[in-house]
C-alpha cells in the first residue's frame, strides 16, 4: 500500500481479506472493518489507523515477522484487537504504536516476542503459546487483565500485567525474574489461578492501587507460587481465598496481606516471613493455621496472629540477625490469644522487650517441640502457658516469665549458665522426667512447683 486506501466508503465499513503479506508504505485506515491478512508490516513512513475492531493475522511461517512496525512507523490501535491465529514473530518497535487487545488463538502455535511487547488493554491467549523469548527475555507490558487459556513463557523477562487469571488448563510459565501486578479484574481478582504456574523461582509483586475488595486465589490446579511480595498502595488489604502455599518466601513491603474469610484461611510459607514498615499480615478474627520457615517483623510493621497456632519451622535465616522469630521493639505483635510453636532443633527467638516482666511484646501460648530454644532477647513474657524443651539466654539478664503453667519437658533451662544476674518468674513451674533446671546462677520465683521426675541443681 504506497498510497492511501480507507476501508470505508458511502460511511459502510468495507471488510478486508488478503491471504498472503501487507506491506505499508502509505496509510491504510481500518475504521471499523473486519481486516484478515497474512502478516502485516508497517514501513518507515507508513501508517496503520487499525480497525476499532478486529485485525487478524493468520499466516504460518515461523521464519518470517507475523507483525513488524519499522522504526519511523505508525501504529494507531483504535482501541482495537490485533488476534493471532497463524505462527511467527511480533517486532512492535519502540515509538511506532502499541497493541490495544491482543488476542492469540493459535493451537498448537508458538508466537515469538522480537522485541518488548505492550497492551494498552487485555491480553488473551485462546490457544497456543506466546513466548518472551529465552535469549532476549523481552519484557512483557499488559496494563489491562491477562487470561491464559493456553500458555505464556515468561523465561527471564519483566513481565507486569493488571490482573493474571489461568484459567483450567492454561500454564503460566513464570518469568526467573519477576512478576508485577497492578490492578485488578471485574471479579476483584487481582489473581486468578485454576490452571498450571510453574513458578521457575520467580517473584510475583502485587502493587496496585485499587479500591473495595482486592482478592487473590493462589491455588492452581498444579504448582504455586515462589516468593511473593506485597507492596500495595491501597488502604484496602490483598486477600487470599483458600488455604494458600508460598513455595519460598512472603514479604510484605507495605499494605495489609490476609485472611479472605476463615473457612479455609491457613497460611503456609516455606521460607521466611519480613514485614518491613507500613505492613501487615493478617488480621483480628483469623482462626486458620500459619506456618512459616522464619517470621520477621521490623519497626512500624505487624503481625496479627492466628488464635490458632502460628509454626516457625527453621531455626534461624531470618530478615534480622539471622533470628528464626523477630519483633522489633517498635513493631506490632498482636498474640490474639493464640499459639506460637517452634519444632526446629534449636530456634532462636527474639520477641525484644523494653526490659523486665513489662515486656511490649508478650506471648500468649508458647510451645517448642525440639532441641533448646534461644532466647535472643533479653527480657521474655508469656501471658498464659509455656512448654519448653531447654532454654539459653544472650545475656547475663536473660529471662523468662510465665504467668500460666511453665512445662518443662526435656532439655535444661538455663543451659550453660548463660544468664547468670536475673529472676525468672513461672506461676506454675512443672519439670517434667528427663527435663532440668539449673539454679547454680540464676534464681527463680515459683507461685507452685511440680516435680515429675527432673533434676533441679
Amino acid at each position: 500500500i504506497p498510497a492511501t486506501l480507507n476501508t470505508q466508503y458511502s460511511s459502510t465499513d468495507r471488510n478486508i481479506t488478503v491471504a498472503g503479506d501487507v506491506s505499508i508504505t502509505g496509510t491504510l485506515t481500518g475504521n471499523a472493518s473486519a481486516i484478515s491478512l497474512g502478516s502485516l508490516t508497517i514501513n518507515s513512513g507508513g501508517t496503520y489507523s487499525a480497525t476499532s475492531g478486529t485485525t487478524t493475522l493468520t499466516k504460518d511461517d515461523t521464519s518470517q515477522f507475523l507483525y513488524e512496525t519499522i522504526s519511523g512507523a505508525t501504529f494507531t490501535n483504535n482501541d482495537g484487537t490485533v488476534l493471532i491465529t497463524g505462527d511467527g514473530k511480533l517486532k512492535p518497535r519502540a515509538g511506532t504504536g502499541n497493541f490495544h487487545h491482543l488476542t492469540i488463538n493459535a493451537s498448537g502455535n508458538t508466537i515469538d516476542q522480537s522485541i518488548a511487547l505492550t497492551c494498552e488493554g487485555d491480553l488473551t491467549i485462546t490457544a497456543g503459546t506466546l513466548d518472551t523469548d529465552s535469549s532476549n527475555n523481552y519484557a512483557l507490558t499488559v496494563t489491562g487483565n491477562a487470561s491464559i487459556t493456553g500458555t505464556l513463557t515468561g523465561n527471564a523477562s519483566a513481565i507486569s500485567m493488571g490482573s493474571l487469571t489461568i484459567a483450567s488448563g492454561g500454564t503460566y510459565s513464570a518469568t526467573s525474574g519477576t512478576t508485577t501486578m497492578t490492578s485488578k479484574n471485574s471479579s476483584n481478582y487481582i489473581m486468578d489461578l485454576d490452571g498450571t504456574f510453574t513458578h521457575n523461582n520467580g517473584t510475583v509483586r502485587i502493587n496496585s492501587t485499587g479500591s473495595g475488595d482486592q482478592l487473590v486465589d493462589l491455588i492452581p490446579s498444579s504448582g504455586t507460587l515462589y516468593n511473593l511480595e506485597i507492596n500495595e498502595n491501597s488502604s484496602n488489604p490483598v486477600q487470599y481465598n483458600g488455604n494458600t502455599t508460598i513455595a519460598n518466601d512472603l514479604t510484605i513491603v507495605e499494605g495489609i496481606f490476609q485472611f479472605f474469610d476463615n473457612n479455609n484461611s491457613n497460611l503456609t510459607v516455606t521460607g521466611d516471613v519480613s514485614i518491613e514498615d507500613g505492613g501487615q499480615l493478617a488480621a483480628s478474627g483469623w482462626i486458620g493455621a500459619g506456618e512459616f520457615g522464619t517470621l520477621t517483623v521490623n519497626s512500624g510493621g505487624t503481625y496479627s496472629a492466628t488464635s490458632g497456632t502460628t509454626t516457625i519451622t527453621k531455626n534461624s535465616g531470618g530478615a534480622v540477625d539471622n533470628r528464626a522469630f523477630y519483633i522489633h521493639t517498635g513493631a506490632t505483635f498482636n498474640h490474639n490469644k493464640g499459639l506460637i510453636k517452634f519444632t526446629a532443633s534449636s530456634p532462636q527467638v527474639a520477641a525484644n522487650s523494653s526490659g523486665g516482666t513489662s515486656t511490649n511484646h508478650p506471648f500468649y501460648d508458647i510451645e517448642n517441640t525440639a532441641g533448646t530454644i534461644q532466647w535472643k532477647g533479653e527480657h521474655n513474657k508469656v501471658l498464659n502457658n509455656a512448654t519448653i524443651r531447654g532454654s539459653q539466654f544472650n545475656g547475663g539478664t536473660g529471662n523468662l516469665t510465665v504467668l500460666g503453667i511453665c512445662r518443662i519437658t526435656a532439655g535444661t533451662f538455663n543451659d550453660g549458665d548463660t544468664s547468670s544476674s536475673d529472676n525468672s518468674f513461672f506461676q506454675t513451674l512443672v519439670i517434667e522426667s528427663g527435663a532440668a533446671v539449673d539454679l547454680s546462677n540464676l534464681d527463680i520465683t515459683v507461685g507452685s512447683l511440680r516435680n515429675l521426675g527432673g533434676t533441679i541443681q
